[in-house]
Protein backbone atom coordinates (compact mmCIF):
# COMPACT_ATOMS: atom_id res chain seq x y z
CA UNK A 1 0.00 0.00 0.00
CA UNK A 2 1.29 3.35 -0.93
CA UNK A 3 1.51 6.81 0.75
CA UNK A 4 -1.93 7.25 0.44
CA UNK A 5 -3.94 4.08 0.91
CA UNK A 6 -7.07 5.73 1.03
CA UNK A 7 -7.58 7.36 -2.03
CA UNK A 8 -5.34 4.35 -3.64
CA UNK A 9 -8.46 2.36 -2.47
CA UNK A 10 -11.07 4.48 -3.92
CA UNK A 11 -9.75 4.77 -7.31
CA UNK A 12 -9.94 0.97 -7.52
CA UNK A 13 -13.47 0.98 -6.14
CA UNK A 14 -14.84 3.75 -8.01
CA UNK A 15 -13.45 2.31 -11.59
CA UNK A 16 -15.67 -1.00 -10.47
CA UNK A 17 -18.89 0.98 -10.13
CA UNK A 18 -17.51 2.96 -13.70
CA UNK A 19 -20.07 2.63 -15.75
CA UNK A 20 -22.47 0.38 -13.24
CA UNK A 21 -24.01 4.01 -11.76
CA UNK A 22 -25.48 7.18 -13.03
CA UNK A 23 -23.21 9.40 -13.62
CA UNK A 24 -24.66 11.69 -10.98
CA UNK A 25 -24.54 9.30 -8.59
CA UNK A 26 -20.89 8.98 -8.59
CA UNK A 27 -19.93 12.20 -8.55
CA UNK A 28 -21.56 12.21 -4.84
CA UNK A 29 -19.88 9.49 -3.84
CA UNK A 30 -16.71 10.74 -4.86
CA UNK A 31 -17.92 13.84 -2.93
CA UNK A 32 -18.25 12.15 -0.09
CA UNK A 33 -15.23 9.90 -0.13
CA UNK A 34 -12.84 13.44 -0.70
CA UNK A 35 -14.54 14.69 2.68
CA UNK A 36 -13.45 11.16 4.44
CA UNK A 37 -10.09 11.19 3.15
CA UNK A 38 -9.14 14.89 5.02
CA UNK A 39 -11.20 13.78 8.15
CA UNK A 40 -9.75 10.56 8.33
CA UNK A 41 -6.40 11.85 7.47
CA UNK A 42 -6.47 14.50 9.78
CA UNK A 43 -7.25 11.71 12.71
CA UNK A 44 -4.39 9.70 11.36
CA UNK A 45 -2.12 12.64 11.49
CA UNK A 46 -3.08 13.28 15.86
CA UNK A 47 -2.96 9.51 16.30
CA UNK A 48 -6.69 8.96 17.28
CA UNK A 49 -6.58 6.53 14.26
CA UNK A 50 -4.32 3.47 13.45
CA UNK A 51 -4.58 3.62 9.60
CA UNK A 52 -6.45 5.24 7.29
CA UNK A 53 -6.46 2.07 4.74
CA UNK A 54 -10.14 0.77 4.35
CA UNK A 55 -8.49 -2.59 4.01
CA UNK A 56 -7.61 -2.19 7.59
CA UNK A 57 -9.47 0.09 9.62
CA UNK A 58 -10.68 -1.04 13.00
CA UNK A 59 -14.15 -1.19 14.97
CA UNK A 60 -12.45 1.32 17.27
CA UNK A 61 -10.97 3.24 14.60
CA UNK A 62 -14.33 3.88 13.29
CA UNK A 63 -15.63 4.54 16.64
CA UNK A 64 -13.02 7.27 16.64
CA UNK A 65 -14.69 8.90 13.36
CA UNK A 66 -17.48 8.52 14.16
CA UNK A 67 -17.66 11.04 17.87
CA UNK A 68 -15.28 12.85 15.22
CA UNK A 69 -18.79 13.35 13.28
CA UNK A 70 -20.79 14.24 15.84
CA UNK A 71 -18.79 16.38 17.73
CA UNK A 72 -18.44 18.43 14.50
CA UNK A 73 -22.73 18.45 14.10
CA UNK A 74 -22.80 19.56 17.45
CA UNK A 75 -20.70 22.24 17.28
CA UNK A 76 -22.67 24.00 14.66
CA UNK A 77 -20.27 22.40 11.57
CA UNK A 78 -21.69 21.33 8.01
CA UNK A 79 -22.25 17.51 9.10
CA UNK A 80 -26.16 16.60 9.70
CA UNK A 81 -27.74 13.02 11.05
CA UNK A 82 -28.31 12.15 7.77
CA UNK A 83 -25.60 12.86 6.15
CA UNK A 84 -23.26 10.44 8.22
CA UNK A 85 -25.90 7.84 7.69
CA UNK A 86 -24.99 8.23 4.09
CA UNK A 87 -21.40 8.35 4.78
CA UNK A 88 -21.36 5.32 6.77
CA UNK A 89 -23.14 3.57 3.94
CA UNK A 90 -20.49 4.75 1.54
CA UNK A 91 -17.76 3.99 3.91
CA UNK A 92 -19.33 0.25 4.36
CA UNK A 93 -18.93 -0.54 0.35
CA UNK A 94 -15.67 0.76 0.81
CA UNK A 95 -14.10 -1.87 3.23
CA UNK A 96 -16.19 -4.62 2.72
CA UNK A 97 -14.88 -4.22 -1.44
CA UNK A 98 -11.54 -5.22 1.27
CA UNK A 99 -13.31 -8.34 3.10
CA UNK A 100 -13.19 -5.87 6.16
CA UNK A 101 -16.62 -5.58 8.40
CA UNK A 102 -15.67 -2.98 10.53
CA UNK A 103 -18.85 -0.99 9.29
CA UNK A 104 -20.86 -4.01 10.07
CA UNK A 105 -19.16 -4.68 13.13
CA UNK A 106 -19.42 -0.98 14.70
CA UNK A 107 -23.20 -0.37 13.31
CA UNK A 108 -23.99 -3.29 15.61
CA UNK A 109 -22.96 -1.41 18.34
CA UNK A 110 -24.72 1.88 17.06
CA UNK A 111 -27.65 0.81 16.06
CA UNK A 112 -28.88 4.36 15.38
CA UNK A 113 -26.63 4.25 11.94
CA UNK A 114 -29.09 1.82 11.20
CA UNK A 115 -32.33 2.61 12.04
CA UNK A 116 -34.78 3.32 9.45
CA UNK A 117 -36.26 6.76 8.08
CA UNK A 118 -39.74 8.11 9.82
CA UNK A 119 -42.05 7.54 6.99
CA UNK A 120 -43.91 10.70 8.24
CA UNK A 121 -43.42 13.83 5.53
CA UNK A 122 -41.08 16.57 5.96
CA UNK A 123 -42.81 20.28 5.91
CA UNK A 124 -43.76 21.60 2.28
CA UNK A 125 -43.47 25.42 1.78
CA UNK A 126 -46.59 27.03 2.44
CA UNK A 127 -48.65 29.10 -0.32
CA UNK A 128 -47.91 32.51 1.62
CA UNK A 129 -44.03 31.95 1.36
CA UNK A 130 -44.48 30.37 -2.78
CA UNK A 131 -46.48 33.71 -3.43
CA UNK A 132 -43.69 36.12 -1.37
CA UNK A 133 -41.18 34.17 -3.47
CA UNK A 134 -42.16 34.49 -6.84
CA UNK A 135 -43.66 38.37 -6.26
CA UNK A 136 -39.97 38.77 -5.39
CA UNK A 137 -39.15 37.53 -8.63
CA UNK A 138 -41.19 39.63 -10.68
CA UNK A 139 -39.62 42.44 -9.18
CA UNK A 140 -36.09 41.65 -10.89
CA UNK A 141 -35.37 43.84 -13.64
CA UNK A 142 -34.98 42.34 -17.15
CA UNK A 143 -31.15 43.82 -16.73
CA UNK A 144 -30.68 40.84 -14.21
CA UNK A 145 -29.65 37.96 -16.25
CA UNK A 146 -28.40 36.17 -13.35
CA UNK A 147 -30.64 37.13 -10.81
CA UNK A 148 -33.50 35.43 -13.13
CA UNK A 149 -31.94 32.54 -14.02
CA UNK A 150 -31.84 32.04 -9.82
CA UNK A 151 -35.90 32.77 -9.88
CA UNK A 152 -36.26 30.74 -12.96
CA UNK A 153 -33.91 27.62 -11.18
CA UNK A 154 -36.34 28.04 -8.48
CA UNK A 155 -39.57 28.39 -10.46
CA UNK A 156 -38.77 25.07 -11.85
CA UNK A 157 -38.13 23.36 -8.55
CA UNK A 158 -40.88 24.51 -6.71
CA UNK A 159 -43.20 24.53 -9.96
CA UNK A 160 -42.45 21.23 -11.48
CA UNK A 161 -41.11 19.32 -8.76
CA UNK A 162 -36.99 18.95 -10.90
CA UNK A 163 -34.88 16.59 -8.51
CA UNK A 164 -31.26 18.49 -9.13
CA UNK A 165 -30.13 15.86 -11.60
CA UNK A 166 -32.97 16.69 -14.09
CA UNK A 167 -32.41 20.42 -13.90
CA UNK A 168 -28.90 20.11 -14.70
CA UNK A 169 -29.95 18.74 -17.87
CA UNK A 170 -33.29 19.91 -18.81
CA UNK A 171 -33.31 22.00 -22.05
CA UNK A 172 -34.81 25.10 -23.35
CA UNK A 173 -36.63 23.93 -25.99
CA UNK A 174 -38.23 20.72 -24.08
CA UNK A 175 -40.12 23.83 -22.62
CA UNK A 176 -43.66 24.18 -24.35
CA UNK A 177 -45.39 27.05 -22.76
CA UNK A 178 -49.41 27.32 -24.00
CA UNK A 179 -52.45 29.67 -22.81
CA UNK A 180 -50.63 30.54 -19.47
CA UNK A 181 -49.84 26.48 -18.78
CA UNK A 182 -46.62 25.07 -19.81
CA UNK A 183 -44.70 21.81 -19.42
CA UNK A 184 -41.09 20.40 -19.54
CA UNK A 185 -39.81 17.04 -21.42
CA UNK A 186 -37.12 15.44 -19.36
CA UNK A 187 -35.08 13.40 -21.30
CA UNK A 188 -32.06 12.67 -18.73
CA UNK A 189 -34.20 11.85 -15.17
CA UNK A 190 -32.62 10.23 -12.07
CA UNK A 191 -31.78 6.74 -12.75
CA UNK A 192 -31.07 7.20 -16.46
CA UNK A 193 -28.68 4.92 -16.98
CA UNK A 194 -30.73 2.14 -15.38
CA UNK A 195 -34.64 2.17 -13.96
CA UNK A 196 -35.45 6.09 -15.09
CA UNK A 197 -37.69 7.04 -18.07
CA UNK A 198 -38.06 9.66 -20.03
CA UNK A 199 -41.15 12.24 -19.09
CA UNK A 200 -43.13 15.10 -19.44
CA UNK A 201 -44.08 17.18 -16.38
CA UNK A 202 -47.08 19.45 -16.24
CA UNK A 203 -45.66 23.18 -14.46
CA UNK A 204 -48.00 24.54 -12.04
CA UNK A 205 -49.29 27.91 -13.43
CA UNK A 206 -48.71 30.57 -11.37
CA UNK A 207 -44.86 29.88 -11.75
CA UNK A 208 -44.43 29.88 -15.54
CA UNK A 209 -44.42 34.21 -15.94
CA UNK A 210 -40.80 33.71 -14.02
CA UNK A 211 -39.97 30.89 -16.36
CA UNK A 212 -41.43 32.46 -19.40
CA UNK A 213 -39.34 35.70 -18.73
CA UNK A 214 -36.12 34.27 -18.17
CA UNK A 215 -36.29 32.35 -21.35
CA UNK A 216 -37.05 35.77 -23.03
CA UNK A 217 -34.34 36.88 -21.55
CA UNK A 218 -32.02 34.07 -21.87
CA UNK A 219 -32.63 34.33 -25.83
CA UNK A 220 -31.45 37.78 -25.80
CA UNK A 221 -28.42 37.19 -24.01
CA UNK A 222 -27.08 34.44 -25.97
CA UNK A 223 -27.97 36.27 -28.72
CA UNK A 224 -25.91 39.65 -27.50
CA UNK A 225 -23.27 36.84 -26.63
CA UNK A 226 -23.13 35.15 -30.18
CA UNK A 227 -23.65 32.20 -28.29
CA UNK A 228 -25.46 29.04 -28.26
CA UNK A 229 -26.56 26.44 -25.22
CA UNK A 230 -29.38 23.89 -25.32
CA UNK A 231 -29.50 23.78 -21.76
CA UNK A 232 -32.11 26.09 -20.20
CA UNK A 233 -28.91 27.02 -17.17
CA UNK A 234 -25.72 27.01 -18.11
CA UNK A 235 -22.04 28.44 -16.83
CA UNK A 236 -21.13 32.39 -17.19
CA UNK A 237 -18.47 31.74 -19.91
CA UNK A 238 -18.44 28.89 -21.61
CA UNK A 239 -22.33 28.32 -21.99
CA UNK A 240 -22.26 24.71 -21.19
CA UNK A 241 -23.88 22.32 -18.66
CA UNK A 242 -23.45 23.30 -14.86
CA UNK A 243 -22.79 20.97 -12.16
CA UNK A 244 -25.00 20.10 -9.35
CA UNK A 245 -23.00 21.77 -7.08
CA UNK A 246 -23.36 25.17 -9.23
CA UNK A 247 -27.38 24.30 -9.34
CA UNK A 248 -27.47 24.39 -5.25
CA UNK A 249 -25.62 27.72 -5.25
CA UNK A 250 -27.88 29.60 -7.99
CA UNK A 251 -31.05 27.74 -5.77
CA UNK A 252 -29.39 29.15 -2.16
CA UNK A 253 -29.15 32.75 -4.31
CA UNK A 254 -33.25 32.64 -3.90
CA UNK A 255 -32.93 31.83 -0.20
CA UNK A 256 -30.49 34.57 0.62
CA UNK A 257 -32.42 37.35 -1.05
CA UNK A 258 -35.98 36.05 0.39
CA UNK A 259 -34.68 35.15 3.52
CA UNK A 260 -36.18 31.74 3.74
CA UNK A 261 -34.10 28.58 3.88
CA UNK A 262 -35.56 25.51 1.65
CA UNK A 263 -33.73 22.82 -0.33
CA UNK A 264 -34.89 20.82 -4.05
CA UNK A 265 -36.53 18.24 -1.49
CA UNK A 266 -39.00 20.43 0.03
CA UNK A 267 -39.50 22.38 -3.52
CA UNK A 268 -40.13 18.88 -4.90
CA UNK A 269 -42.53 17.72 -1.65
CA UNK A 270 -43.86 21.40 -2.51
CA UNK A 271 -44.79 20.54 -5.93
CA UNK A 272 -46.57 16.86 -5.15
CA UNK A 273 -48.94 18.50 -2.25
CA UNK A 274 -49.75 21.76 -4.44
CA UNK A 275 -50.97 18.76 -7.09
CA UNK A 276 -52.52 16.73 -4.76
CA UNK A 277 -54.44 19.36 -2.46
CA UNK A 278 -55.57 21.06 -5.95
CA UNK A 279 -57.64 17.62 -6.71
CA UNK A 280 -54.95 16.09 -9.14
CA UNK A 281 -55.09 12.27 -8.94
CA UNK A 282 -52.50 10.39 -6.60
CA UNK A 283 -51.74 8.39 -9.62
CA UNK A 284 -51.08 11.47 -12.06
CA UNK A 285 -49.00 13.30 -9.31
CA UNK A 286 -46.92 9.90 -9.18
CA UNK A 287 -46.54 10.05 -12.91
CA UNK A 288 -45.55 13.81 -13.01
CA UNK A 289 -43.01 13.35 -10.31
CA UNK A 290 -41.04 10.24 -12.02
CA UNK A 291 -42.44 7.41 -9.41
CA UNK A 292 -42.34 4.02 -10.21
CA UNK A 293 -45.37 3.86 -8.24
CA UNK A 294 -47.79 5.57 -6.30
CA UNK A 295 -46.51 4.16 -2.50
CA UNK A 296 -43.36 6.48 -2.93
CA UNK A 297 -45.63 9.75 -3.78
CA UNK A 298 -48.35 9.24 -1.16
CA UNK A 299 -45.89 8.15 1.73
CA UNK A 300 -43.20 11.16 1.32
CA UNK A 301 -45.04 13.70 -1.43
CA UNK A 302 -48.92 13.74 -1.12
CA UNK A 303 -51.37 12.66 0.83
CA UNK A 304 -54.78 13.79 1.41
CA UNK A 305 -54.93 16.24 3.84
CA UNK A 306 -57.19 15.68 6.76
CA UNK A 307 -59.66 18.40 6.74
CA UNK A 308 -60.54 17.41 2.91
CA UNK A 309 -60.72 14.38 3.51
CA UNK A 310 -63.41 15.10 6.28
CA UNK A 311 -64.47 17.87 3.86
CA UNK A 312 -65.17 15.07 0.98
CA UNK A 313 -66.70 12.47 3.21
CA UNK A 314 -69.36 14.74 4.62
CA UNK A 315 -70.09 15.48 0.91
CA UNK A 316 -70.51 12.12 -0.05
CA UNK A 317 -72.92 11.17 2.45
CA UNK A 318 -74.96 14.52 1.90
CA UNK A 319 -74.95 14.04 -1.79
CA UNK A 320 -76.22 10.21 -1.21
CA UNK A 321 -79.26 11.01 0.74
Amino acid sequence: MGRYPFRECVNEVMRQYTGNRAESTLEIMERRYNRMEKDLNLLRSEGRISTTSPKHLTVEDIAVYHEFLRTRLVNGGHVCNDSIKKDFIDLDKLCSYYGNGCIHDYKARCPSLSSRKSSHRLPVMSEKDLDRILEIASEVPDSDFWGLRAFALFALYAGAGLRTVEMVHAKAENIIIEDECATIFLDHVKGNDTYGEPRTVFIIPKFVPAIERYLRIRRQYLDLCGAECEYVFFSHKRFEILTDKSIRQIRGNVEKACGMRFDGRMCRRTYGQYLKDKGVSIENVSVNMGHSSTKTTERYYARQRSERAIRETKNSFIDGE
